[in-house]
């Protein structure tokens, strides 16, 4: 059986799972958090220390990450862009199938 190869993320696709794994949890660890949103851990490094510097999530005095309300309104956008992408895609497949 062949393995499909998966496409690496984009910075806004890892932004993405970061911000709705945290508000999906309310409050999370740095660990359970990359296992859900799938990172490295430099990448978490990375991203989690980004996301923190644009007030898109903070860290409370235990360690447990959360959703900011500019977070919440970003992943809105971005929740957005993914459903119009997805029915773009769509409507692309349902016109190639009109073309055959």
């Amino acid at each position: 059986m062949l393995m499909e190869k998966q496409k690496r993320r984009d910075e806004v696709e890892i932004t993405y799972d970061v911000l709705k794994v945290v508000k999906d949890y309310g409050k999370i660890r740095k660990t359970r958090l990359m296992q859900l949103a799938n990172l490295t851990t430099n990448l978490a490094k990375k991203y989690l220390t980004e996301l923190e510097k644009k007030h898109l999530i903070s860290k409370d005095n235990d360690g447990f990450y959360f959703i900011t309300e500019k977070g919440r309104e970003l992943l809105e956008k971005l929740e957005i862009i993914r459903k119009h992408e997805n029915e773009i895609k769509n409507l692309i497949n349902e016109i190639k199938k009109s073309l055959r």
